[in-house]
């Protein structure tokens, strides 16, 4: 059995034995760098829509209580 020749081997254009070594390992961290990019990205717009969403819905609430409050007004007057 012939060992398999390192990826990093050197040859004519024609006759190319796979990627180097080097561009496997740039390739691999530029994909998960791309990856962690994106997760986070989610996570960010995650949290921020909720913030958001609670924010609205306390701003609703207080508009409610406070027209609650002037209907009370408006009944105690009656």
């Amino acid at each position: 059995m012939e060992p398999e020749p390192p990826f990093n081997v050197k040859g004519s254009p024609g006759d190319s034995k796979g990627p180097s070594k080097k561009t496997v390992v740039i390739a691999a961290t530029v994909s998960s760098t791309g990856f962690i990019l994106i997760c986070c990205i989610v996570i960010v717009s995650s949290v921020g829509g909720w913030v958001f969403y609670r924010r609205r819905k306390q701003q609703q609430q207080k508009k409610v209580e406070e027209e609650e409050e002037e209907y009370k007004l408006l009944d105690n007057e009656m």
